[in-house]
């Protein structure tokens, strides 16, 4: 739902608009904890900008969701997504939020699934071949 259409409807919500350069600079100062302890500002870790592209809710299911990309600069594409996926199942997420992971790490783990699901069914099937042939 977009917000005019909240406003047209009356639904009684409040907007508490902020001014962009504000926001963006408020996000910056957040901080993250180091592996080894430090603090460390997000806008040493990425890059903060407006976005002008026009706003949109998106949905899967009937639920809204949003996404989040990042680019892996380490040969270890593998590794870094465990790491990524351990930490946020051990991060504690609102009642009702969930998490998933895509991407290329995610379409070579459905590729091994499906390679091993058409490696058994062929093996399978020259059992079943060479039973019938021999009549054993």
């Amino acid at each position: 739902m977009y917000l005019d259409q909240l406003q047209q409807k009356g639904t009684g919500a409040t907007i508490n608009a902020v001014e962009p350069s504000k926001l963006i600079a408020s996000l910056g100062a957040e901080t993250v904890t180091g592996k080894t302890g430090q603090k460390i500002r997000l806008d040493q870790l990425a890059t903060i900008s407006t976005n002008h592209t026009p706003s949109s809710m998106q949905e899967r299911d009937g639920q809204p969701f949003t996404s989040v990309t990042a680019q892996i600069t380490s040969n270890d594409m593998s590794g870094v997504s465990a790491k990524v996926e351990k930490t946020l199942e051990q991060t504690p997420l609102p009642k009702g939020v969930t998490f998933s992971l895509g991407g290329i790490s995610e379409q070579v783990t459905q590729m091994i699934i499906e390679m091993s699901i058409a490696l058994a069914f062929s093996v399978l099937l020259v059992l079943l071949i060479t039973s019938a042939v021999f009549k054993g």
